[in-house]
């Protein structure tokens, strides 16, 4: 079992199974252009591991779009950045940020946050951070809908990679991260969706059938 779940993303799935700030990615060589999201390949490591967290998608000239279009972007960009506070949360042991970001039904579970918390702290206790933790780009966006047609949530997938040092050699470990941002107050809560039977995961998010869904349609 990876490290990462011997943190917040273990209990998340634990539960399962019974927000945000933006920091700039690294600066690119004297001379040398930086890429841009669009630009990078994400089937390259090599290319990944030159950053410190994902950039946030660019919000261009939206106008004479559908509102539905407008708003993915905007949601793109909250869901990135959550990503982007929960990663440096993870690598800090930030547990009260970390705790944020669990959804409402894990907390329960655990019987409240400063419970959640404790959990948190125990499984780090011995276990060494990763080097650096990269959550995005976003893979699937979508909205839930209510009985007239509005977005009563959003709800994404994105990747995760941790890097770590194994005898001198870099090792990436990489699972995947559901995500729900509440359409009022943004308030972004994530859970792995990489190691967990579907039915009990969609006990603590419903709606995130609407991105499993179509990744799997898209297999």
């Amino acid at each position: 079992m990876n490290r990462i779940l011997c943190s917040a993303l273990f209990c998340i799935l634990l539960a399962a199974c019974q927000n945000g700030c933006n920091q700039k990615a690294k600066e690119a060589e004297p001379g040398k252009k930086r890429k841009t999201l669009a630009e990078i390949d994400q089937t390259n490591p090599a290319e990944l591991r030159e950053l410190d967290s994902i950039p946030l998608p660019v919000i261009k000239d939206t106008t004479g779009k559908e509102e539905e279009f407008k708003d993915s972007l905007v949601f793109a960009r909250i869901f990135q950045q959550a990503g982007n506070s929960f990663a440096r949360a993870e690598m800090k042991r930030d547990y009260k940020a970390l705790a944020s970001f669990a959804p409402a039904g894990v907390l329960k579970y655990y019987g409240g946050e400063n419970n959640y918390i404790k959990r948190l702290q125990a499984k780090d206790s011995g276990v060494a951070p990763y080097g650096k933790i990269l959550i995005g780009p976003l893979k699937l966006l979508a909205a839930a809908k209510d009985d007239q047609g509005y977005a009563s949530a959003w709800y994404c997938l994105t990747p995760v990679r941790s890097y770590a040092s194994n005898n001198g050699n870099e090792v990436v470990d990489m699972f995947w991260l559901g995500g729900e941002a509440d359409i009022k107050s943004k308030k972004v809560t994530f859970i792995n969706v990489s190691r967990i039977d579907r039915n009990k995961l969609l006990q603590v998010m419903p709606n995130l059938s609407i991105v499993l869904d179509r990744a799997e349609a898209e297999q």
